[in-house]
């Protein structure tokens, strides 16, 4: 029952994201902007993961490079997670624009003590920051195994 927009193929399948924001959360409870560790993910993964059939998804390696460039957060892979700003830009033509704020995974960047903002996608379809604690659309994305 969930219905799905096909973006493009990556990472071996095709990757998707939902056609409606799911839910609007915020990034982290505790304002994190590392998506490794955020509340988001543990929402993603413990509660919409279940919604699909696992048989029907390929890992999706997240890439977790800030908006800056910094590199500390390395990667992420799971089912299910979010699009990064690199992808946004990639297929942003395929992507509707939402009347929620859309989160990314990218952090605007990983300095310690500022590490609170993440970039998101706001209502006009530009490239914003938003406060890991503030609400936004969540858009899950995941990558579907390619029917030969």
């Amino acid at each position: 029952g969930i219905e799905f927009i096909r973006l493009g193929k990556e990472q071996g399948g095709i990757l998707c994201i939902t056609a409606k924001v799911w839910k609007e959360l915020p990034f982290d409870k505790n304002s994190c902007n590392n998506y490794t560790k955020s509340s988001l993910r543990k929402e993603l993964q413990q509660k919409f993961l279940p919604l699909l059939d696992e048989a029907d998804l390929l890992p999706y390696e997240m890439d977790l490079t800030a908006d800056n460039g910094d590199t500390a957060y390395g990667k992420c892979t799971d089912k299910v997670g979010l699009i990064s700003c690199d992808l946004y830009r990639k297929y942003r033509n395929f992507i509707p624009l939402f009347d929620e704020w859309m989160w990314t995974c990218t952090a605007w960047h990983c300095i310690s003590g500022l590490a609170n903002n993440v970039r998101g996608v706001n209502t006009s379809g530009a490239l914003s920051g938003s406060y890991a604690y503030s609400a936004s659309g969540v858009v899950p994305a995941c990558i579907f195994i390619e029917n030969q």
